[in-house]
């Protein structure tokens, strides 16, 4: 195999499984990258992530973590599926990241600003890893729509709007 090849490979990061009380459940977590996205997410000071429910039919969130150039164009550099949304699972998928950039790279990623929705076990998680200070982005469009159910019976809703999408 050529070295672009070995560079595309994907690769698990991490694997935790483990057994809870009930022997017919497991604490599972998941996380596949290459050694590529891992070094271009090196060079990144921020990282945007979210969790779905919608792509795997147990139900179980799947974590996307990657990063937006300024054409708003966005890269993923790792996907992470567990089968609980907790602090903890967060901690430990960003850890394993953060843990396989060092492995690949001997570098240390320590990103300065995380974007995802306003969870706020995202935000404890990236903390418990990565420390403090750290700045804190949340979604526009989310922004939007969390405001617009908040603007309910306000007479100037629609210049407050504008004053918003004037700022973005």
């Amino acid at each position: 195999m050529g070295t672009t090849a070995v560079e595309d490979t994907s690769f698990v990061l991490c694997v935790v499984d483990v057994e809870v009380d009930d022997t017919d459940k497991h604490d599972l977590k998941t996380v596949i990258s290459t050694k590529r996205l891992l070094r271009l997410m090196i060079k990144t000071e921020g990282v945007q992530t979210d969790a779905t429910y919608k792509l795997i039919w147990h139900g179980y969130p799947v974590l996307i973590f990657g990063s937006s150039d300024m054409n708003r164009g966005f890269y993923p550099f790792a996907i992470a599926v567990c089968n609980n949304e907790t602090e903890s699972d967060f901690a430990i998928i960003f850890n394993s990241v953060r843990d396989s950039c060092y492995k690949i790279d001997q570098t240390q990623w320590n990103p300065k600003t995380l974007l995802s929705d306003a969870s706020s076990v995202i935000t404890n998680g990236f903390k418990t890893v990565f420390g403090v200070p750290f700045r804190r982005l949340m979604c526009y469009l989310l922004v939007m729509k969390n405001m617009a159910g908040k603007q309910r019976g306000i007479k100037d809703k629609d210049k407050i709007r504008n004053d918003i999408e004037c700022l973005h």
